[in-house]
């Protein structure tokens, strides 16, 4: 019957075509923009944190994509109206467009026209336009809605295709009309022009997020950041910074960051730091050796478990980790910290002491690679360093897909009843083995 063939072609729809592909290639673009924290659409110190899809429910009349963004201020929108064909033309905008942006900016909440905007998306654009669009942009980001509305009504001050860009937008003004009120509008409005290299400078900005610039494997994250867009829009989905990396973390060698990739790299070079003071020989000058099991039991640790390794002091615990840790390429995070960097009332003050900008459990929830997080002579901890050994091994177990391993070293007696055992384990189980040297 009708109604049935009807939800049939809307199901179909919903999942193929030029057009949404289309807006899965834009979707996948601002994806890129969110995992390497790209200021974009030219709103100074604006970051992405997060991406909804086909929002029409919670009020936006430009409902294909609504970006969360933060900036020095706090948090703003972006509602973007997504279409292929050219919706800005030589004649200005659209009727549908501009009505579609009066009715949002006029309509009250959810948008608030003191801080968010409003974006167009195309995919065809012509030349000439895009130069005009350009210049009114710029003057948008600069001046003031009465500076902009005597430049884009006089002539000698902009150009006919500029001025006509924004008769398109003013004419579609409810009454009263008002051209000042038409800039203050124009100044919360953005135009994107994805073209025919829309897939190219995909593929460009994947490459620039892998820590090994592959372009076979950039073009791979290409295609699978459209398919993550693709299900949402589907869906009518949400997703945010941390869900995105949760669905990339062991597939892609992600660069961090760029809030957090500072910090990682601070705690890095003081973890090899921590690492390098090991020594590797007893007394003046006797090597340490190990048994081939011992190495293989550290060397075959699976992912997302403890490994306690307990022995008398000077028997070589820490040089068995060290040798481990060397023998490891530059894909983990090392986490190998003091009892004197630990041993701190809150994770602020061990942060605030390397200079982080974030805390340490902070930066392990955002971490693209995985962790190594070495802890070594426990019996030496304090409460305190055991409390905030704790927080990070719990944010560490509870970030989904992240791998992650945690070395113990200790001495017998206090082997199975050291208090970090207890410690972190106290709130999430996590799998457990024993290396006695």
């Amino acid at each position: 019957n009708t109604m049935a063939s009807g939800k049939k072609l809307a199901k179909i729809k919903s999942t193929g075509g030029f057009g949404f592909s289309f807006e899965d290639k834009v979707a996948a673009t601002f994806f890129c923009m969110m995992l390497d924290g790209t200021e974009l659409l030219n709103i100074p110190k604006a970051q992405l944190k997060q991406v909804s899809f086909q929002v029409a429910a919670g009020g936006w009349k430009l409902d294909d994509l609504l970006l969360e963004l933060k900036d020095d201020l706090g948090s703003l929108h972006c509602a973007i109206s997504v279409k292929s064909a050219a919706y800005l033309t030589k004649s200005g905008f659209k009727k549908e467009f501009s009505a579609d942006t009066w009715a949002q900016w006029l309509g009250g909440a959810p948008f608030d026209p003191q801080r968010d905007v409003m974006a167009l998306a195309v995919g065809e654009m012509a030349d000439e336009v895009t130069i005009a669009w350009t210049d009114i942009e710029r003057r948008i980001v600069s001046g003031t809605a009465e500076t902009l509305s005597a430049q884009l009504t006089q002539k000698g001050s902009s150009s006919t295709l500029e001025r006509d860009i924004f008769k398109s937008l003013e004419s579609t003004q409810p009454a009263p009309k008002s051209s000042v009120e038409a800039a203050r509008l124009l100044k919360h409005l953005r135009v994107r022009h994805f073209g025919i290299t829309v897939d190219t400078d995909g593929i460009n900005q994947c490459l620039s997020l892998l820590k090994v610039e592959d372009r076979n494997t950039a073009g791979d994250l290409w295609n699978e950041l459209q398919q993550i867009a693709s299900g949402l829009r589907v869906a009518g989905g949400t997703i945010d910074l941390g869900e995105l990396l949760r669905r990339l973390r062991g597939k892609y060698q992600l660069k961090a960051h760029p809030n957090y990739r500072g910090d990682w790299q601070v705690i890095n070079r003081f973890s090899q730091s921590n690492c390098d003071a090991v020594h590797s020989v007893s007394g003046s000058d006797t090597s340490i050796e190990f048994a081939d099991t011992d190495r293989a039991k550290i060397t075959n640790m699976p992912t997302k478990q403890v490994l306690g390794i307990i022995g008398d002091s000077g028997i070589g615990k820490s040089s068995l980790v060290k040798s481990y840790v060397e023998s490891l390429t530059d894909g983990v995070n090392l986490l190998w910290l003091t009892h004197d960097d630990l041993n701190k009332p809150s994770q602020a003050l061990v942060g605030s002491a390397f200079g982080l900008k974030n805390d340490i459990p902070e930066l392990v929830r955002y971490s693209p690679i995985p962790i190594l997080f070495v802890i070594d002579a426990a019996e030496q901890l304090s409460s305190l360093a055991l409390q905030r050994i704790s927080e990070i091994v719990r944010a560490t177990a509870a970030t989904d897909s992240l791998e992650y391993r945690v070395i113990v070293t200790t001495q017998p007696r206090h082997g199975a009843q050291a208090g970090w055992m207890s410690c972190c384990l106290r709130e999430r189980p996590l799998t457990m083995s024993l290396l006695r040297l």
